[in-house]
C-alpha cells in the first residue's frame, strides 16, 4: 500500500472512534506534511534517524513547541495503528529519546480586572440592544451568554458551539457537555445572576421556530461556528478597551486558575475541565505559583527594608 492509502486507512479508523472533526483534520494535515518531507521514501520505510531529522527540521524552522508536540503525538498514534495492523513490525517513534520533549507552554490567563470589564461591557450592550431590533437584541444576549458560560463553566470553545437547547436544564442550572471523544460530563451554573440570564436567553431562543436545536445561532439561523465565537470575543474585548491579545480560550484558563487559587482540589478541577490526564490540569498550579511569586515581589514589605 502507498503512504497515501495508509493515511486514508488510518483516518477512516479514527472516524470510527468518534474523534472530533478538528482532531481528524489535524491528523490529516500532520501526516500529509510528513509525507511531503519524506519525498520518495515510503512511510513503512521510515527509520528513527529520518524521524529525528524531520523533528529537527521543524525545530529549526521555528515551529512552536506545541505544534512539534502535536506532530510527534500524531506520528506516535499513526505508527501505533500500523503496528497493530501488522503493517510495520515496530513503530520508529518507540525508539525516540526524550530529546524532543519540548517545554509545556503556560496557560494564558486574563486579569480579574479585564474579566470584569469584559462581562460588564457585554452586559451593557444587552441593555442598549433592548431598544433596537429583534435581531440586534438576540445578538447582544447571545454574545453576553457566550462569555458568561465560557467563564462560569470553563468549557472548551468547540464544546460551546455543540450545545443544544436540550443539553441545558434551566431549573437545575446544569449543562450536559460532550467533550473530546464524545465523553459526557455534567457542569453547573453556580451564579444566580448568570442562571437568570441563561433562562432569559432560553426564553428568547424558544420563541424562534427553527429546524435546528442549536443553542447559539448565527445571522443565518444556523449553528454558530468556532470562528464566529472568536470574532465575537474580539469585538467585545475591543468595546471593553482591553488591548492585551486574549483569546476566548483564555476564559477557560482563567476560570481554572481562579478555582485552584481559591482552594479547589486538583481532581475536581480535572473533572470540570474534562481533562483525561491530571498532568494537563497540573499546569494551572504552575500558573498560581507564578502569581504567588509576583505577589511576594510586589507587596512584601520586607523588600523595601534596608539593613545596610
Amino acid at each position: 500500500m502507498t503512504s497515501e492509502q495508509l493515511i486514508d486507512m488510518f483516518l477512516l479508523a479514527t472516524k470510527a472512534r468518534n474523534l472530533s472533526s478538528r482532531t481528524i483534520q489535524a491528523y490529516s494535515g500532520d501526516l500529509h506534511a510528513f509525507v511531503s518531507f519524506l519525498g520518495s521514501v515510503q512511510i513503512v520505510e521510515v527509520s528513527v534517524a529520518l524521524l529525528r531529522e524531520y523533528l529537527s527540521k521543524a525545530e529549526n524552522n521555528g515551529l512552536c513547541s506545541s505544534s512539534i508536540r502535536r506532530r510527534l503525538a500524531t506520528l506516535k498514534c499513526f505508527y501505533c495503528f500500523l503496528e497493530h495492523e501488522g503493517i510495520v513490525a515496530l513503530s520508529p517513534t518507540k525508539r525516540l529519546t526524550g530529546r524532543f520533549r519540548t517545554p509545556t507552554k503556560l496557560p494564558r490567563v486574563m486579569s480579574s480586572q479585564d474579566v470584569v470589564r469584559l462581562l460588564q461591557t457585554a452586559y451593557r450592550l444587552t441593555r442598549l440592544a433592548c431598544k433596537g431590533t429583534k435581531e440586534s437584541n438576540y445578538r447582544a444576549k447571545r454574545n453576553y451568554l457566550i462569555v458568561e458560560i465560557l467563564f462560569s463553566t470553563g468549557i472548551r470553545i468547540d464544546e460551546m458551539v455543540k450545545l443544544n437547547i436540550c443539553d441545558i436544564d434551566a431549573e437545575a442550572g446544569s449543562f450536559v457537555i460532550y467533550g473530546k471523544g464524545r465523553k459526557e460530563r455534567l457542569l453547573f451554573i453556580s451564579s444566580k445572576e448568570v442562571l437568570r440570564e441563561v433562562r432569559c436567553y432560553l426564553g428568547l431562543r424558544s420563541r424562534m421556530s427553527l429546524d435546528t436545536d442549536a443553542l447559539l445561532l448565527n445571522r443565518f439561523n444556523q449553528r454558530l461556528s468556532i470562528y464566529s465565537i472568536g470574532k465575537i470575543f474580539r469585538y467585545l474585548t475591543d468595546r471593553a478597551n482591553i488591548y492585551k491579545k486574549y483569546t476566548p480560550h483564555c476564559l477557560r484558563h482563567t476560570m481554572a486558575t481562579m478555582l485552584i487559587d481559591n482552594g479547589a482540589d486538583l481532581r475536581s478541577v480535572q473533572e470540570i475541565l474534562g481533562h483525561t490526564s491530571i498532568s494537563t490540569t497540573e499546569r494551572y498550579i504552575t500558573v498560581t505559583n507564578k502569581r504567588k511569586k509576583e505577589v511576594f515581589e510586589r507587596f512584601n514589605q520586607r523588600n523595601s527594608i534596608r539593613l545596610r
